[in-house]
């Protein structure tokens, strides 16, 4: 075996010359595979870091009837908050939020005005660990106490020519329909200009105070985990805490399912438990379809070199012969 693998190599490295054009494919293969690979993976890990800030952690709890938008009961809010004290130490926060997500919602400045996909309430205090990774371009993230702040996106400062420490004007409706204004400082500016860019984060009881709802108000509540392993585990948890004292839907694997479940005969409050993978599972089929094809079409050109080498390896044995 020794013998045979010695001379195959001493003929390989006498007939380097034709092999150089084949070497040469077969390292740009490689090369392709790699940064194809590298490209969908960063993809992936950018997309859930942005839309575990969206969505309101890694693992969402919402409440539902069976018309309107989420909203939260102050008992389930208590319970949720215990639960979450109890996870394991796989929980790095948790968020306790607001959400205003019609179509009216607006930022003011300067006579220009940007229209925003969602507005988000949150405590800077318990979100603040998450919301630093943000990366601002300009500013800071807002006191703990601050309910005067707004964090805006690269996408609507360049729009609406803000700059931080200025003061821009919220524009949406109370829940009886009737528009309202609230006047926010500018704190920090986050980049983003893709679908989570238009979106703006604010101190909770001030978007509450916009909608004319109770200051203690809760729409969403999620908790924000360290690693993706263990969503699964936590969604679990407290699918199960909540399970003993209210009405819930079965453990949700996508949005659509959850529509679907909403959409069905039931009467009453319950509540939906989301991991980020239902969040965002027809964005990662579509990646990992992407993701798939790419290296088909990959091992596909490394079908063909290998073939090549084997035939150029042939014809030096029937030369030889």
């Amino acid at each position: 075996m020794r013998v045979l693998a010695y001379l195959a190599w001493r003929n390989f490295s006498r007939n380097l010359g034709r092999y150089r054009v084949l070497l040469l494919a077969l390292v740009l293969v490689a090369a392709v595979l790699v940064f194809v690979l590298g490209t969908v993976i960063g993809m992936s890990e950018s997309l859930r870091a942005k839309a575990s800030r969206y969505f309101a952690g890694n693992v969402a709890v919402q409440g539902f009837e069976s018309e309107g938008h989420s909203l939260i009961e102050p008992q389930a809010v208590v319970l949720l908050q215990d639960a979450i004290a109890d996870l394991p130490q796989e929980a790095a926060a948790f968020s306790k939020r607001s959400l205003y997500y019609d179509d009216d919602a607006s930022l003011f400045f300067g006579g220009y005005y940007v229209r925003q996909r969602r507005l988000i309430g949150v405590e800077w205090s318990l979100e603040r660990p998450v919301l630093e990774g943000f990366d601002l371009v300009a500013g800071e993230i807002p006191a703990n106490d601050d309910g005067t702040g707004i964090l805006i996106s690269t996408a609507a400062a360049r729009q609406l020519g803000v700059s931080v420490g200025d003061s821009l004007l919220v524009s949406g409706s109370t829940e009886s329909g009737q528009s309202n204004t609230l006047s926010l400082i500018v704190r920090g500016i986050f980049p983003e200009n893709s679908f989570f860019g238009y979106t703006a984060y604010l101190d909770r009881q001030a978007l509450n105070r916009l909608k004319n709802v109770a200051p203690d108000t809760v729409n969403e509540m999620g908790v924000y985990v360290r690693s993706a392993a263990s969503e699964g585990q936590v969604a679990r948890l407290l699918h199960q805490a909540l399970a003993r004292e209210f009405d819930v839907l079965p453990m949700i694997q996508s949005r659509q399912q959850r529509e679907e479940l909403r959409a069905s005969d039931w009467k009453g409050r319950r509540y939906a438990v989301l991991t980020l993978d239902a969040q965002l599972a027809e964005i990662t089929d579509l990646l990992t379809a992407l993701a798939m094809i790419a290296v088909g079409i990959v091992v596909m050109f490394l079908a063909v070199v290998v073939i090549g080498v084997a035939n150029t390896y042939s014809m030096i044995v029937y030369e030889r012969s």
